[in-house]
């Protein structure tokens, strides 16, 4: 199996595919000296020519020491090779992940790095073993059916017309397995996120009594997955079993011929006779191998294809624009989708020191506005300009000037010290500890170690570590998505503090579905239905937007426990 974009995606690496061959190839002949010698040694002994039998072992014993060698020196291309193409495509995909900036259609995280590693290992495979046998299998027979013909054309013949068998049947095959690959890497992928989905939140699982129903869940998916690993497995124990069939028909066919020939004196000596008996098997030994690995081939395509989906989607054209000092952010007539989200003809602009707020329901497309802004997602229609540029063009330097904040920012499991490096590799120890004054968490040590998912603070800590991180940063813009969500009173007032303060001097824009945070606000965009429906302070919105009112006054209310 061939697909000529994989192909063309090695490049010059091409070379090393054919220098492989062409020791498979020289292997193949070596082999044929090697059963000639030995042959040749059994003639001798018989004959009782005792003289010339050390000389021929000792050949046995060169052709034996070259065989292993050619082994060795295509085990060691084929390791520099498969190490050179693992990096390339892991580098390429990569760089596309971060470089696309927005969501991968069909893919999370989880078969993302699954595709990077298991994916990568699968097309590293295909490249390294299975094309290099692929050209020797069809290349082999040829040679073979050249040799043999000076000794008998006859079962040069039927040997070569039993050839085909084998890859007729490889064919048959891979039209059914086209289908099952395809079914077994879209499981593959989607089983580790499901899993780790489950396992993230097992603790919510688990209180709210739905363990058992999602394990039994996972088991119905384990076991499809189960079902379609056993159709794999079968039919590559049914394509291994006709190709044994072939070859042990054929060579049995071959035997028979050779016996028949010998006794009408076709074939002069039974030694000869004897050569094309025990040489017979390499004729078919090569597509026998390859039929072998056309479970290799099989999921290196499919791995491959998915691969190259990725590195091949196209990338905006960027003129890389840099600017000193953002002034303005404007979205002109935008449209936006995202998953079950369309928001529609988006037009707002800010242009001045202060703060500005996104509200609305939950799933109204707060935080795809945020998204869109980050280069997560690309308008459908309109334009998102900075300074009056297209944001498209200041790709490489648009986060110089603005931070973004978000509640699912992440701590990385290391010392606060290197978390704060991270975020800013010039922060001083005195900047970090005044960070984390401000987020009044200077009881901790600048050591102390962050766990896994930061498992060893509160949601508030947490949020607080976030804020201060980013505190040491001077930026032009601040975007704060929800992060007073899911958090302790005290730690949302501190940080709703902070933002303020920060509003004095920075353009800050903040997305919260607490009302109560935002009244302060300069101005106060209200998304309801798709749409930007009305912008204002919280005063007047209150008089013109009763969704608004309605909203702020049931968040009220049950904050203050009337019902």
């Amino acid at each position: 199996m061939l697909d000529k974009a994989l192909l063309k995606f090695l490049g010059s690496d091409k070379k090393n595919i054919f220098f492989i061959t062409l020791l498979q190839i020289l292997n193949l002949l070596v082999t044929i000296v090697f059963y000639a010698n030995v042959i040749y040694v059994i003639y001798l002994l018989v004959e009782k020519k005792f003289a010339l039998i050390v000389y021929f072992i000792i050949s046995i014993l060169f052709l034996g020491i070259l065989k292993f060698l050619i082994d060795k020196l295509i085990g060691i291309i084929q390791a520099r090779l498969g190490l050179k193409i693992q990096l390339s495509l892991r580098k390429n995909l990569f760089y596309k992940i971060l470089n696309t900036h927005k969501e991968i259609k069909g893919f999370n995280s989880v078969s993302l790095t699954s595709l990077q590693v298991e994916g990568v290992e699968q097309l590293n495979l295909y490249y390294t073993m299975y094309l290099p046998l692929f050209f020797y299998a069809m290349i082999a027979p040829i040679i073979l059916f050249i040799i043999f013909s000076f000794i008998s054309y006859q079962i040069a013949l039927i040997l070569l017309c039993c050839v085909p068998l084998i890859p007729i049947s490889i064919i048959l095959v891979s039209k059914y397995a086209k289908k099952i690959f395809n079914v077994y890497w879209d499981k593959y992928l989607s089983m580790g996120g499901k899993f780790l989905d489950k396992v993230k939140g097992i603790k919510e699982l688990i209180i709210n009594l739905a363990d058992l129903k999602q394990q039994q869940a996972m088991d119905a998916e384990a076991e499809e997955f189960r079902k379609i690993t056993m159709k794999v497995l079968i039919m590559q124990l049914y394509s291994t079993s006709i190709m044994d069939f072939v070859c042990f028909a054929a060579s049995a066919i071959a035997m028979v011929v050779a016996v028949v020939l010998l006794q009408n004196n076709t074939i002069p000596n039974v030694y000869l006779a004897l050569f094309l008996i025990v040489a017979a098997i390499e004729f078919f030994l090569p597509l026998r191998q390859l039929g072998s690995a056309f479970h290799i081939s099989m999921n290196g395509l499919t791995a491959g294809k998915k691969i190259l989906n990725i590195i091949n989607l196209k990338e905006e054209e960027s003129k890389n624009l840099k600017i000193e000092k953002i002034n303005s952010i404007e979205f002109k007539n935008v449209d936006l989708g995202y998953e079950d989200i369309l928001l529609k003809d988006l037009s707002f602009k800010l242009n001045k020191i202060g703060m500005y707020a996104i509200v609305g329901k939950s799933g109204s497309g707060k935080s795809t506005i945020i998204k869109a802004l980050a280069k997560g997602i690309n308008p459908i229609n309109g334009q998102i300009l900075v300074n009056d540029i297209n944001l498209c063009d200041l790709e490489k330097y648009f986060y110089e000037n603005i931070c973004f904040v978000s509640y699912q920012s992440h701590l990385f499991n290391s010392s606060i010290r290197k978390n704060f490096l991270l975020v800013n590799k010039d922060a001083t120890e005195d900047d970090m500890l005044r960070a984390l004054n401000m987020v009044q968490l200077d009881d901790f040590d600048l050591d102390y170690v962050f766990l896994e998912n930061a498992n060893n603070l509160s949601g508030g800590q947490k949020q607080r570590f976030i804020l201060a991180f980013y505190l040491t940063l001077n930026k032009d813009v601040y975007v704060f998505d929800e992060v007073s969500s899911n958090i302790d009173n005290d730690s949302e007032e501190i940080i709703m503090q902070i933002i303020q303060k920060i509003a004095l001097n920075k353009l800050v824009l903040i997305v919260s579905h607490r009302l109560k945070n935002i009244i302060k606000a300069n101005q106060i965009l209200f998304v309801n239905e798709g749409k930007i429906t009305f912008i204002d302070t919280h005063e007047k919105l209150l008089g013109k937007c009763s969704e608004y009112k309605k909203m702020f006054n049931l968040q009220k209310s049950l904050e203050e426990g009337i019902v």
